[in-house]
C-alpha cells in the first residue's frame, strides 16, 4: 500500500485529493500548517523520515495581499519557496517522489496564444516569483519530480465559484461587479486530483500543465457561466469593473498530450461543481458505540478503544472534532471545528502502525 503524504490538505487541492483517494488503497497522510510547518526544516525533515511516503504532494501555498509588506513578502518566500525545498530535500532523501502543485501566474501576459510547459516563463508580481522560485528548488534537488500548472482552481471550500454562488443566494445582493481584462482556464479541483492520482500511481516526471478543456474565459464570463449552470441567472446581474491591465495566462496542456495522459474533462461539464453543497469542505461523519473511541484522520474506517492501536500522526477523537497531533505534541481543532471538547491523550513518537 502507497504512503501519501498530502501537504496543506484543508486547501481545495488537498481536500480535492483526500476525496479522490480516500476509500482508495493509499495510506494517507494529511497536513496543513497548524499541525506542520513546512518551512520548518527539521520538523519536515523528521516527518518524512518518521512516516517515509512514497509519494509526496505538496498542495501548499500563500497569497500575499496587494501592496504586501516586508513581513509578506518574507512570508510568501519562506513558504512557496524554502517550504517546496523543505519538502524536496527530504523527500530526495529517502527517495519520494514529490508532485508539486504550482501555477499559470509563472507566466507574464506578454502572448495571446496558450502558454505550453517548452514555453519560457516570465513570473510578474509576488506570488508568481515566490511560486517560481519554488519550482526551481524542486528541480535543483529532486530526481523524481512532477510539477503540475494550474488555473483558476474551483469546486471545494472558499473560492470564486463559491463567492459568486452565495452573491446569488443573498436577497441583499442584486449586482457583482467583476473584471474583463484578465484571461485564463478555469479548471475543477476534482479534474486536477485525477491528474494527480495518474501520476502518483506511474512514473512519469518533469513539468506538466494541466487545465479543463472548454477554452479560457475572463472572470466575468465565467461568473455568467456560473450563473447558467446553476440555473441562477435571474438572481444576480454582473457587471464590468474596470480594473488592472489585461493579463492572458491560458495554459496548453500540451505534455499531457504528446505522452497521451488523459486531459481533464470541460470546465462545462461538471455540473455536480455548480452546486453549492458540493463546494463545501468536507465533514466527518461517525456514529458512536463507545464515548472513548480513537482512529487516524485518514479514515482508515476503523475505530478502536486503545489509541495505540491506531496511532496515526493525527488523530480524531469520536465525540469531538479535536485532533491531536503527533509533529507538535499537542490537541487542536480544525479551522471549520466547533469551539470545544474534550482534552486528549499524549502520544508522542508514534507512527500509524503503532510502532515507536
Amino acid at each position: 500500500m502507497k504512503k501519501i503524504w498530502i501537504v496543506g490538505s484543508l486547501g481545495h487541492m488537498g481536500q480535492a485529493l483526500i476525496r479522490l483517494l480516500d476509500m482508495m488503497e493509499y495510506e494517507l497522510y494529511e497536513t496543513d500548517k497548524d499541525e506542520l510547518d513546512i518551512t520548518d526544516e527539521h520538523a519536515v525533515s523528521l516527518f518524512m523520515h518518521r512516516n517515509r511516503p512514497d509519494v509526496v504532494i505538496n498542495c501548499a501555498g500563500y497569497h500575499p495581499s496587494a501592496g504586501a509588506a516586508q513581513s509578506e513578502t518574507d512570508m510568501a518566500y519562506k513558504v512557496n519557496a524554502v517550504g517546496a525545498r523543505n519538502l524536496a530535500q527530504s523527500a530526495e532523501s529517502i527517495q519520494a517522489k514529490l508532485i508539486q502543485i504550482s501555477t499559470d501566474d509563472v507566466f507574464s501576459s506578454a502572448s495571446d496564444t496558450p502558454y505550453n510547459e517548452f514555453d519560457d516563463v516570465n513570473p510578474v508580481g509576488l506570488f508568481a516569483k515566490s511560486k517560481y522560485a519554488g519550482e526551481k528548488f524542486v528541480i535543483q534537488l529532486m530526481t523524481r519530480y512532477v510539477i503540475i500548472r494550474s488555473s483558476w482552481i474551483y469546486g471545494i471550500g472558499k473560492d470564486f465559484l463559491n463567492e459568486v454562488l452565495e452573491a446569488a443566494a443573498d436577497s441583499q445582493v442584486s449586482t457583482m461587479e467583476l473584471l474583463n481584462n484578465d484571461r485564463a482556464v478555469p479548471t475543477s479541483a476534482a479534474e486536477l486530483a485525477r491528474v494527480v492520482k495518474f501520476f502518483i500511481d506511474n512514473d512519469h516526471y518533469g513539468i506538466y500543465h494541466a487545465v479543463c478543456s472548454g477554452g479560457s474565459c475572463t472572470r466575468l464570463e465565467f461568473a455568467k457561466e456560473i450563473l447558467r449552470l446553476a440555473g441562477k441567472e435571474d438572481r444576480l446581474t454582473v457587471t464590468v469593473k474596470d480594473g488592472t491591465p489585461e493579463k492572458y495566462s491560458v495554459l496548453d496542456n500540451m505534455m499531457l498530450r504528446l505522452t497521451g495522459i488523459e486531459e481533464p474533462s470541460g470546465w462545462r461539464e461538471t455540473p455536480e461543481d455548480w452546486n453549492s453543497g458540493k463546494t463545501q469542505k468536507r465533514k466527518e461523519k461517525t456514529r458512536s458505540v463507545h464515548q472513548n473511541l480513537y482512529r487516524p484522520v485518514n479514515r482508515c474506517g476503523m475505530w478502536c478503544t486503545d489509541p495505540l492501536l491506531y496511532a496515526g500522526r493525527v488523530l480524531q477523537r469520536y465525540d469531538s472534532d479535536q485532533r491531536y497531533s503527533l509533529c507538535t505534541g499537542k490537541w487542536f481543532y480544525p479551522p471549520d471545528a466547533d469551539a470545544g471538547g474534550p482534552s486528549g491523550i499524549l502520544l508522542p513518537g508514534l507512527r500509524r502502525n503503532g510502532h515507536r
